[in-house]
């Protein structure tokens, strides 16, 4: 393959952007298009395309699918190979669907030798399939905390620093004797008990079929239903459905009506959602849980037949590969990013905390999200993950509703479940 742009001019012209000059470097891409089909229209609203565009001079076709038919989309472009996007991408819940649909190039090979050195390991491993290729990559990491009110902290255990309370959560004997404690006092651990599936989900160890097509239930599953029907039959939880109205609600109380104690949120969470929440602004900390977690995530694919591999290529490495550009998306947007590198480079920017006063200058978020996200391991993430983790969740609600005699026979409905909709596996 013999791409139009050779690496000085990209260098210099990302060198151009990253110190503001309008000079674009010959615009060696002028008239041309690139196509992404994404679930979102953060390309667009957090500056990248303008980026782009201005460098390249080419311009971007931003095609946006909602997340959930975003697969139902893609698949079918794929099979028939019509009108494929030069760059796809996949969500952190169906990426390893994605790259081992055999339809992304190799990222690591020529012409590209993307380098992973510098990136967190699961971020990198994401975007690999079955065999090891690198077939995607991302410019953020999204590793998870435990988001809790100060003033209810202050009240119940008599101190609001994350440090301390966090010692309240580092084990799931204490948190949930912890949320005995808060049910005490009249306030609830969580707004919903199934609200810890993203913590673990992150944390199984093997996919659920392995090469040979073998059934594998990991044990963290059923220490998954053990915790949540603990804080259910507790009263821990407040019975919300995520993302409902009152779920949300619950985040805007102002400090001393709140009745939720904490939310699970990764990364984004603090800069898109708690942000937003003006009446709570300020009374949030921020502390570990007792896994290390993640929760979603974009990782970028270049079709195997696009004729624009070398304008999809320089889209993905200025995100990707490009450290002094990382580091200003990076401070623009909010994102973690899934550069060691970047994230160190900029660590001392948060030390006030986050720029909407979230936390109230309490903490250095992207401290604790730097020790969470080098400890994630996702060795057991898998292609069918999408389709068996709503499997597990629709199962988790008929256990917390009493509908099973015990923890082993809700597990046994799982592989019961999944057989019936991969009928073809060896259980």
């Amino acid at each position: 393959m013999k791409f139009h742009l050779p690496k000085r001019v990209l260098t210099l012209g990302l060198v151009g952007l990253w110190l503001g000059s309008a000079l674009s470097f010959g615009q060696w891409a002028q008239g041309r298009t690139l196509t992404i089909m994404t679930f979102s229209d953060e390309f667009k609203t957090n500056g990248v395309i303008a980026d782009f565009e201005k460098l390249t001079g080419a311009h971007v076709d931003l095609r946006v699918v909602p997340n959930e038919q975003y697969m139902n989309k893609l698949i079918p472009l794929l099979r028939t190979h019509r009108d494929v996007p030069d760059i796809f991408v996949g969500e952190a819940g169906y990426i390893k669907e994605v790259v081992n649909l055999g339809q992304s190039v190799d990222l690591g090979a020529a012409p590209y030798y993307a380098s992973t050195v510098n990136q967190y390991p699961y971020a990198a491993e994401m975007g690999r399939d079955r065999q090891g290729v690198l077939r995607a990559l991302t410019w953020q990491t999204t590793p998870g905390g435990l988001f809790f009110r100060r003033s209810i902290a202050l009240k119940v255990f008599g101190t609001d620093d994350p440090i301390q309370v966090g010692k309240h959560f580092s084990t799931w004997s204490k948190f949930i004797e912890s949320g005995k404690i808060l049910a005490r006092h009249g306030y609830y651990l969580l707004p919903e008990a199934g609200d810890l599936g993203s913590v673990f989900f992150a944390n199984k160890k093997e996919p659920y079929f392995d090469a040979n097509h073998n059934w594998h239930l990991d044990p963290i599953i059923k220490k998954y239903f053990e915790v949540a029907k603990a804080l259910r039959a507790g009263n821990m939880d407040m019975k919300l459905s995520d993302w409902s109205a009152p779920w949300m609600d619950q985040m805007n109380t102002p400090p001393g009506k709140a009745k939720v104690f904490a939310y699970l949120w990764p990364t984004w969470g603090l800069f898109f959602v708690l942000s937003t929440q003006k009446e709570s602004l300020g009374d949030w900390g921020i502390c570990h849980t007792p896994l290390n977690w993640y929760w979603g995530g974009t990782w970028l694919n270049i079709y195997k037949n696009s004729p624009n591999k070398d304008l999809a290529w320089a889209f993905i490495s200025m995100m990707t590969q490009n450290e002094p550009y990382m580091e200003k998306l990076a401070l623009r947007t909010g994102d973690f990013s899934s550069d060691k590198v970047v994230v160190k480079t900029i660590m001392d920017h948060f030390n006030n905390g986050d720029p909407a006063g979230v936390l109230g200058g309490h903490r250095n978020h992207n401290k604790i999200f730097a020790e969470t996200a080098d400890k994630i391991d996702a060795s057991g993430v898998s292609s069918e993950d999408r389709v068996i983790n709503q499997v597990v969740g629709s199962v988790l609600d008929d256990y917390l509703n009493n509908k099973f005699p015990n923890v082993d026979a809700a597990m046994k409905e799982i592989t019961t479940r999944v057989q019936q909709m991969y009928p073809d596996m060896n259980y």
